[in-house]
C-alpha cells in the first residue's frame, strides 16, 4: 500500500516539474494578459518624448535612465589586470646570497638560494 502512495507522489511531482518546465521554456508574448514584454516597453507611450535616455519628465530627470531599458547595448566589462610575472632568475652561477629584490619593490632584498628565488626578503638599511 505504501508502495503506491510513494509511486502516486511521485508522479505528481514529475507531471508537476513538466508543465512548468513547459510553462518556462514558452517566449513571453507582448501584451499577455494586458502586461508588456518588459518593464520599460511601455516607456515610448508616455508623453513629452518619453522617460528614458535621462530626458526629464515633469522637471525630474529619469533615475532609471540606463538600467537594461533594452534599447542600449550593455558596456562589456573591463579586461582583467595583467597575471603577475615570475620573478627574473639573475644570471647562470650567481652565487647564494642577498639580492635586490626583482618584483621591483624599492629598498627590498631577497634571498637568492643559488637555484630559486626563496620568500624571505629584507629591508636595505
Amino acid at each position: 500500500m505504501i508502495e503506491v502512495v510513494i509511486l502516486a507522489v511521485v508522479v505528481i511531482l514529475l507531471a508537476t516539474i513538466l508543465v512548468l518546465y513547459r510553462r518556462n521554456s514558452r517566449p513571453a508574448k507582448a501584451g499577455a494578459a494586458g502586461s508588456p514584454a518588459s518593464y520599460y516597453s511601455d516607456v515610448s507611450t508616455l508623453p513629452s518624448g518619453g522617460f528614458g535616455g535621462g530626458q526629464s519628465f515633469g522637471g525630474q530627470s529619469d533615475p532609471f535612465a540606463g538600467f537594461g531599458g533594452g534599447t542600449a547595448s550593455p558596456t562589456p566589462p573591463p579586461p582583467p589586470p595583467p597575471a603577475p610575472s615570475a620573478p627574473m632568475a639573475p644570471p647562470p652561477g650567481t652565487p647564494a646570497g642577498w639580492l635586490p629584490d626583482p618584483s621591483g619593490m624599492p629598498d627590498t632584498l631577497r634571498y637568492w638560494d643559488g637555484a630559486g628565488w626563496t620568500q624571505h626578503v629584507a629591508k636595505r638599511n
